[in-house]
């Protein structure tokens, strides 16, 4: 990427507002592009390097990484803090490590759509959340309560091991070990139930199907060769 030192150059203001100005070098006959970034110096950058940039005081021919092009005034501007390119100050492309682009700059909080953005304190606060979860007085996405997170989506299907979400709605399209799938609710195959307390299915003691314990004799009696909790 071209780049030119700065060059210096006074100008007035024309009726309150900025005045786009041309000049000649003495020696080569160069043209220049002067422009202005604060209302009482004007600057100017030879071509191709047109565009100035005041965090590195240099002219750049393309804005160069962690800024961006302004609609007016031939100046970089810079992007977020923790922004690697944008094409605004609130609209982020690529991140820095371990945060993602949202609406209003970049973002660590999971499940985040918006934030507000401090380039001064080097902060961004998460102002809201994608349409399934709720944010927390400290700021965080959760799922909503009776709610859990299964693959990126909030759920109550007990037995879920995945999820997909289509026109607002989640659905489980599959279901954890010893469970079946039907009508978007997962229960437990013959021969095993709902353990109390836990998503998982155990194995029926005492109806007569032999899976994983080591015996079931169809009864609940000790005494008689496999025991009540079918053990031996």
């Amino acid at each position: 990427m071209a780049n030119q030192s700065l060059l210096n150059f006074n100008a007035t203001l024309t009726n309150g507002s900025f005045k786009l100005m041309s000049m000649y070098s003495s020696d080569s006959c160069n043209f220049y592009y002067i422009d202005v970034i604060s209302i009482s110096a004007y600057l100017v950058c030879p071509p191709p390097t047109i565009y100035f940039f005041s965090i590195s005081n240099t002219c750049y021919d393309i804005c160069p990484i962690r800024s961006y092009t302004a609609s007016t005034g031939y100046q970089c501007l810079s992007c977020a803090y923790d922004c690697y390119i944008c094409s605004s100050e609130t609209s982020c492309s690529l991140c820095f490590a371990g945060k993602f682009p949202v609406i209003g700059g970049c973002c660590n909080v999971s499940n985040c759509a918006e934030v507000i953005t401090n380039n001064i304190e080097n902060t961004t606060t998460c102002i809201s959340c994608l349409d399934e979860f709720i944010l927390t007085s400290t700021n965080l996405c959760v799922c909503p309560s009776t709610t859990w997170l299964i693959t990126d989506h909030c759920t109550n299907v007990v037995g879920c091991l995945s999820t997909i979400r289509t026109n607002g709605t989640t659905k489980c399209i599959s279901c954890k070990q010893h469970y079946n799938l039907r009508l978007n609710l997962c229960t437990c195959v013959v021969g095993f139930k709902a353990q109390d307390g836990s998503d998982a299915c155990i194995e029926i003691c005492g109806d007569g199907l032999l899976f994983a314990s080591p015996c079931d004799d169809g009864n609940l009696i000790d005494g008689d060769g496999c025991s009540s909790t079918c053990s031996i």
